[in-house]
């Protein structure tokens, strides 16, 4: 990792979008993913946090030049349904930056399209889970283990070997499996 790498992620600017199209799914919700994320980040006192949501109004206009204007160090998009053209658009902006950011992406939508979205951006960090519990466990020490032993694999860029349509198993289901067997959703191993 590069000296300038381990500054961006030592007190990084962080920009988190929840995406909206109207027309698809006009009912409201709460951006919970972003919401969480930009909690766990500020309880850190790490960096700045900004949150763009499309469906109080800004338009992806709107989120193309604050993340050129901006220059943030980390780019958080959640995506869910009929939400691909959207993506894509912002990815594709982000990563033609002089300075591309991290990207990372999450919600329905991108699980469900991690292939397609894998091959066009290699880069592209997949959170499969909740993305709080991992990220204040792996980065931040607050288990009070040292990092040397435990796993900071919170996110993975390899296609899960399970159908896109298979349900995550309950929590009484994880509960209840074998501890050698028991994966978290994220991809690390509990014991």
């Amino acid at each position: 990792m590069t000296r300038d790498g381990a500054a961006r992620l030592l007190a990084p600017r962080a920009l988190l979008v929840a995406l909206y199209h109207p027309e698809h799914f006009p009912l409201p919700r709460f951006p919970l993913g972003i919401s969480d994320l930009a909690r766990a980040t500020r309880a850190t006192l790490l960096g700045q946090v900004e949150l763009m949501d499309l469906q109080p109004g800004w338009t992806l206009d709107d989120v193309l030049t604050r993340g050129a204007a901006a220059e943030p160090d980390i780019v958080g998009v959640s995506a869910t349904f009929e939400q691909h053209d959207l993506m894509t658009e912002l990815l594709d902006h982000l990563t033609t930056l002089h300075r591309p950011p991290m990207l990372a992406a999450g919600g329905s939508l991108t699980i469900r399209n991690e292939r397609l979205l894998l091959e066009r951006y290699p880069q592209l960090l997949i959170a499969r889970g909740a993305g709080e519990p991992p990220s204040r466990t792996s980065w931040h020490c607050d288990t009070g283990t040292s990092r040397s032993t435990k796993s900071t694999a919170s996110t993975t860029t390899t296609p899960t070997p399970t159908a896109p349509t298979t349900r995550a198993p309950s929590r009484a289901a994880r509960a209840a499996a074998p501890a050698k067997t028991r994966v978290a959703r994220t991809g690390t191993a509990r014991p």
